[in-house]
């Protein structure tokens, strides 16, 4: 009896500690060994992929050859008939995003917020950098090498497991994703065995701290390193995580859509929706992005009025796109959607051309943001139903909004990662 309560207490001091046994461990009696996290196997796989990309080369990022010929804006799957006239076209041509200035009212009547008075601005546009490099740099997946291996570490896996993870060169390369393709597109698509090439930099490692890493010599092998294509194919693995990481799983997952895409790539078939009017078990959740797309159609549609020349055209081409995501989440509602206001209330005036690209950069910024807010309510039950569309959605808004002057980041629509 003594001993057996002695066992007891040392049991009870362990876990009110918290204390995490390491994997390799010997077994102490009568405490359970530990058990891994939901998905935990795919998510310390998406760590390394995040390192590998980290170390990577920038200038020509691979892309892998599982895709599908005639994209979409959104899930890049939908059928003949349900597709809005003119959408599924990106834009053409990136529009200046000038800085903004004073205060005032919208020139539409409505209220504003008051965000700056626009008047015909005399200053030249200002160039813009290619929005692929700012999706794709090395400080954008080093970021997340920190971020996402901290939040493994919290949710419950040892240091010590996450480190040797990271570290140790993976047997075997990872699966592809077993998604099935979509409906035709109007050219054939392709489901080969990725083919990217290994990554040449220098990977790096973690430390003992949860928060920081250190370089290594240590190559990787998975033939997939530096693709960031790679984990777009791994998407029915990793919605399986827990409900605490779902929201960062899915952005760091919309970042690679808007890589992939940014780099002039083509989205992995098997990350695509494979029913495009499929609608979500649980309807209402879509109509609240519905209503944040259409404020964006709005927006877009006063850009596109108060633009010329190419930057009419790629506005255009943007607002376009969006309609075809409002088409696509309100499908997965089921249709169940509130009636369209008959307009919104502008920041600030939008009377030029400055202040038309300003109002694109605005409108698409709180696009992304808006729909990283929702991710909290398609969490736990909803995962395996709406992961594809979510990534999907935020990864196509973070692409579009790029050529505006919305830079890129490692965790699209999640504005405190850390």
């Amino acid at each position: 009896m003594l001993l057996t309560g002695s066992l007891g207490a040392v049991a009870g001091v362990l876990a009110g500690c918290r204390v995490r046994l390491e994997d390799d461990a010997p077994p102490i009696p009568f405490i359970p060994p530990r058990e891994p996290i939901p998905a935990e196997a795919a998510l310390l796989w998406l760590l390394r992929d995040c390192r590998d990309l980290a170390t990577a080369p920038v200038s020509a990022p691979p892309v892998g050859p599982e895709s599908v010929g005639t994209e979409t804006a959104g899930t890049g799957a939908e059928t003949a008939g349900t597709e809005p006239a003119g959408t599924g076209t990106e834009a053409t041509a990136p529009a200046p995003s000038p800085e903004s200035t004073g205060e005032g009212t919208a020139t539409d009547g409505t209220a504003t917020d008051g965000a700056g008075t626009d008047g015909a601005a005399t200053a030249e546009t200002p160039e813009q950098e290619e929005p692929s490099e700012a999706l794709y740099s090395r400080e954008v997946y080093a970021e997340q090498v920190t971020v996402l291996r901290s939040a493994l570490y919290r949710a419950g896996i040892p240091i010590e497991t996450i480190d040797a993870a990271v570290t140790s060169p993976p047997e075997t390369s990872p699966p592809p994703s077993t998604g099935s393709s979509p409906a035709s597109t109007g050219s054939p698509t392709t489901d080969a065995a990725d083919t990217a090439p290994a990554s040449t930099g220098t990977p790096a490692a973690a430390t003992d701290s949860p928060t920081t890493a250190s370089p290594t010599t240590t190559p990787p092998t998975d033939p997939t390193a530096g693709d960031p294509a790679a984990a777009l194919r791994r998407i029915d693995e990793l919605r399986e995580c827990g409900a605490g990481l779902f929201p960062l799983v899915v952005s760091v997952l919309a970042q690679r859509w808007a890589a992939v895409r940014a780099a002039g790539g083509e989205v992995p078939v098997s990350a695509l929706v494979a029913e495009p009017e499929h609608t979500w078990s649980f309807p209402h959740l879509a109509s609240a992005f519905v209503d944040l797309t259409r404020a964006a159609v709005y927006g877009m549609q006063i850009v596109a009025a108060q633009s010329r020349d190419e930057a009419r055209e790629a506005a255009i081409g943007t607002l376009a796109a969006i309609e075809q995501l409002e088409h696509e989440q309100t499908v997965r509602a089921a249709g169940r959607v509130q009636s369209r206001p008959i307009g919104y209330a502008l920041p600030f005036p939008v009377n030029s051309e400055q202040s038309a690209a300003r109002l694109a950069t605005h409108v698409l910024g709180n696009l992304i943001d808006g729909y990283g807010g929702l991710l909290t309510t398609v969490t736990g039950s909803s995962q395996a139903d709406t992961a594809r569309d979510v990534i999907a959605w935020i990864g196509t808004a973070a692409h579009l909004a790029a050529p505006w002057g919305v830079p890129g980041t490692a965790f699209p629509g999640l504005q405190s990662a850390n």
